[in-house]
């Protein structure tokens, strides 16, 4: 089987069937942009979103990272499982306006670390453990 750069998949995506899309896609050697990755996937999603999630996680592993408005946009397209792992590896972090966006969307886990791990905050003289979001990078109460 021969194989593909991102540079000529992308450049020939619009131009082929789905079938060759998807057969194509198994053949990549390397991912482009976050921004070319996802507008691929969406096309994607159109004609099978199973392969959708196995092609975002493949670009994942590559070393593609989105940005929190890619992430929010794959909400209702790719599962929670895939989602969280995602938005744990976005290029930035999420805002606070993001992150109350997404919140709900994406597996706890992605938002904490276990109890024993987690520093005490000690603001108003109670101590109360913080919890570290790795999609924000930040403790938070």
């Amino acid at each position: 089987m021969r194989q593909t750069t991102w540079d000529d998949y992308y450049a020939g995506f619009y131009d082929w069937s789905p079938s060759t899309q998807k057969s194509y896609a198994y053949r990549l050697t390397d991912y482009g942009p976050a921004d070319e990755v996802w507008e691929v996937a969406q096309e994607l999603a159109f004609q099978d979103e199973a392969f959708t999630a196995k092609f975002l996680e493949k670009a994942l592993a590559a070393g593609v990272r989105f940005t929190p408005n890619q992430v929010l946009e794959m909400v209702g397209t790719v599962e929670e499982s895939l989602l969280s792992k995602i938005a744990e590896r976005t290029d930035v972090p999420f805002d606070r306006e993001q992150l109350e966006e997404i919140y709900m969307m994406i597996d706890d886990d992605s938002l904490n670390t276990p109890p024993e791990t987690v520093p005490l905050d000690r603001t108003n003289g109670a101590l109360r453990p913080l919890k570290w979001c790795m999609v924000t990078a930040v403790m938070v109460h």
